[in-house]
């Protein structure tokens, strides 16, 4: 504001500039931990020069170069073929940065991945999964896959459930294999599963849990899944209570 300025003139403290001799790098990935390549990531603060910009590259990796010690807010988007956004904020200098992207509608709204159904679809690969299972086992069968979580009550009322009717499954040539879908010590499972009687094939998912879980499909526990002999999934997410009505054709 210069409206008392005497004779046209103002005394200011010296303003000194900040070399913008410093960079930040970083990684982008979605929801599962995956790399995302090509989003534009741009920088920009109080103290920094104007908007910095660049994209990253096939490994989700990144570098703004001449940015400024101090603060930096970091923005990641993208806008086809799905609209994504992230943000982070660093120091200039730091070259650990980790932005994760979410899906956002037209008004900037995160919104919610929902897993794409199985039903029609070959069952996925069994990756990331610690089970003792080979194609001989199922050959000419019918799957129940069940994944479900020990600690939930439910999920064990599923599993119980289920032995009960292991003779009834096995003269209908399905072949029933339960997957653990969160990590668990081996041996505590084990115990659950020797003092209830249970002997289906028992797989954990031992890596990449989120992701695993979104690529069968799985939207809640316990999630049975029911394929036919060339194993194309023909119903999931039915209750323990629908079972038989599934299987009886």
């Amino acid at each position: 504001n210069t409206s008392e300025a005497s004779k046209e003139r103002i005394e200011l403290e010296p303003l000194v500039l900040e070399v913008a001799n410093v960079s930040v790098s970083g990684i982008v990935v979605d929801q599962f931990d995956q790399p995302i390549s090509n989003i534009r990531i741009y920088g920009y603060g109080n103290g920094q020069p104007s908007m910095r910009e660049t994209y990253t590259n096939t490994k989700g990796q990144f570098t703004l170069e001449n940015m400024c010690p101090g603060q930096i807010s970091i923005q990641a988007n993208m806008q086809e073929p799905e609209r994504l956004h992230g943000r982070a904020t660093a120091r200039g200098g730091d070259t650990d940065i980790k932005i994760v992207v979410s899906l956002i509608n037209s008004e900037g709204r995160l919104v919610p991945r929902e897993p794409a159904s199985l039903v029609k679809k070959s069952l996925p690969a069994f990756e990331n999964i610690d089970i003792g299972f080979s194609p001989e086992q199922v050959r000419d069968k019918r799957i129940l896959i069940c994944f479900w979580d020990n600690e939930q009550r439910p999920s064990r009322n599923c599993i119980q459930e289920l032995n009960k009717k292991t003779e009834e499954l096995k003269q209908k040539d399905i072949a029933v294999v339960t997957i653990h879908a969160s990590k668990v010590e081996r041996e505590y499972l084990d115990n659950w599963l020797k003092e209830n009687n249970i002997s289906f094939l028992i797989g954990i998912i031992d890596n990449e849990v989120e992701k695993t879980r979104f690529d069968w499909s799985v939207k809640a526990l316990p999630w049975l899944i029911l394929t036919d002999k060339e194993h194309i999934v023909q119903a999931e997410g039915f209750s323990i209570n629908e079972l038989d009505e599934r299987i009886k054709n």
